[in-house]
């Protein structure tokens, strides 16, 4: 598949050296300035947030399908 030109560089990035500091898990904490510390910090809090977010809402979801009586399902007759 071509786009109408020939050429010898990549569009997108494969490579971590792209990546500024704070997104770079290949740089030591110990490397990284105190404001790109503390944004490598604040992205790490998020992450953890969504991901607690997630499970809970998945727990929450299993723990009302659980809940749910098998006698609440109509039958006909």
């Amino acid at each position: 598949m071509s786009h109408g030109h020939h050429h010898h560089h990549h569009h997108g990035s494969d490579d971590a050296s792209s990546l500024p500091p704070a997104l770079d898990m290949s740089v030591p904490d110990e490397e990284l300035t105190p404001s790109q510390f503390s944004r490598r910090s604040m992205l790490r809090r998020t992450g953890l947030l969504g991901a607690g977010l997630a499970a809970g809402s998945v727990l929450v979801s299993a723990g009302q399908a659980a809940a749910t009586p098998a006698s609440t399902v109509s039958r006909g007759g």
